[in-house]
């Protein structure tokens, strides 16, 4: 039985998704994704 996984991915894509396949037949679906985020500098407290 071949194992199923399930991703939830939150953003925009930033190109159309490309279908590949591997030399065994594997699908793969490759994307970009765009998203908000920001850290903060441990050493001087800035938010980046």
């Amino acid at each position: 039985m071949k194992n199923l996984k399930r991703f939830q991915f939150i953003g925009n894509l930033t190109k159309d998704t490309e279908l590949r396949y591997t030399a065994k037949s594997t699908p793969i679906a490759i994307f970009d994704i765009a998203v908000n985020g920001s850290y903060k500098e441990q050493e001087s407290g800035e938010v980046k």
